[in-house]
C-alpha cells in the first residue's frame, strides 16, 4: 500500500513538473551548450565564416539583421513556431522565412557544414541573447 501510494505520488509530481516546464524546448539549457554555439557565432566552427561577419549583439545591422533581443522576437516570427524552431530553421534553411528589409544572402551550407549539437549550440547561444 505504501509504495502504491510512493508511486503514485511521484507520478504526480512528475507530471506537475512537466506541465510546469513548458516544454517546448524555448530555453539556452534544453537546447543545447550555449558556450560552444557563442564559440560557434564567432568564428563558424568547419565552415570559417562566423555569424559576426554579417549578424550584431548589439543593435547595429550589417549585412543581416542584429541579433540582440533575438530571443524574445523569435518565437513571434511564425505563427505555430516556437522560438528555437524559428531559430533552427532559419540556420538550416535560411530562406525559409526572410525578415523585411533584408536580402537572402545568407548561405545554405550550415545543415551540412555543422553537426546536430553545433546546430544545437547555436540556437541555444541565440536563445541567451
Amino acid at each position: 500500500m505504501k509504495r502504491a501510494l510512493l508511486v503514485a505520488a511521484m507520478l504526480l509530481l512528475t507530471l506537475a513538473l512537466v506541465a510546469c516546464g513548458g516544454g517546448d524546448g524555448d530555453t539556452a539549457e534544453e537546447v543545447g551548450d550555449a558556450q560552444l554555439g557563442q564559440q560557434l557565432f564567432n568564428t563558424g566552427g568547419s565552415t570559417g565564416t562566423g555569424c559576426v561577419t554579417c549578424h550584431t549583439l548589439d543593435g547595429t545591422e550589417l549585412v543581416g539583421p542584429s541579433m540582440q533581443g533575438i530571443s524574445e522576437r523569435a518565437g513571434e516570427r511564425v505563427e505555430g513556431q516556437s522560438a528555437t524552431e524559428y531559430l533552427r530553421e532559419s540556420i538550416v534553411n535560411p530562406s525559409a522565412h526572410l525578415v523585411e528589409g533584408y536580402d537572402n544572402l545568407m548561405p545554405d551550407i550550415y545543415e551540412d557544414a555543422l553537426s546536430e549539437d553545433e546546430i544545437n549550440a547555436l540556437v541555444a547561444f541565440l536563445m541567451t541573447q
